[in-house]
């Protein structure tokens, strides 16, 4: 099954929605600071490569470090993302000796945080647009929010497959901005666009 992720609507990112417009390389390391970006990641040999070299491509101009989080693979995944480190320093294969997707993205940020300002956590089986992480800085510029959830369309190939992509897709996307701790704070600015 694969995920395809959109940002706000179905074939719609979040800088179309908001008639806003994300010019050739208008992103800069300077702009948004570091970006790690974590990919937890289990057998994935068949989507690992393209999900990898599509967050890549955009790596200098978000100054993004990749870190994948391997549970352990049994088939060619971490020989595929060995090989891909060797041809960019920005890539990193980290083990994930829990397994579990929650401790690789902790553990990736206490091994490799180095002053992040930013944390993208990525699935390794999704299809992902083109400057996605970019897209993502750009909004959160835009709304200042501490965390964003975006929207994804499922696709199953399988009958089994369809089935549960047509349970799991979504066309919500929710930004939120928390300036205090307190519960009544949390949810005072909470925002949905569809």
């Amino acid at each position: 099954m694969t995920w395809r992720v959109s940002l706000f609507g179905k074939g719609q990112t979040a800088l179309e929605h908001d008639g806003m417009s994300l010019r050739p390389y208008e992103m800069s390391q300077s702009s948004t600071g570091r970006v790690l970006v974590v990919i937890p990641c289990l057998n994935e040999e068949q989507h690992i490569a393209r999900v990898v070299t599509k967050l890549a491509a955009e790596a200098d101009r978000v100054n993004l470090k990749i870190v994948l989080a391997d549970g352990g693979s049994t088939d060619r995944t971490r020989a595929i993302v060995t090989r891909l480190a060797d041809l960019n320093r920005r890539i990193v294969l980290m083990d994930n000796s829990k397994r579990i997707q929650s401790a690789a993205v902790n553990d990736a940020v206490r091994r490799y945080d180095d002053g992040a300002q930013f944390l993208i956590r990525v699935d390794a089986h999704a299809d992902y647009p083109d400057r996605y992480c970019e897209h993502l800085l750009k909004v959160q510029a835009r709304t200042r929010a501490d965390s964003m959830v975006v929207s994804m369309h499922t696709e199953g190939h399988t009958c089994f497959q369809r089935a549960a992509a047509a349970a799991q897709t979504r066309f919500l996307a929710t930004a939120a901005r928390h300036t205090e701790t307190t519960p009544e704070a949390a949810g005072s600015t909470t925002g949905t666009t569809r």
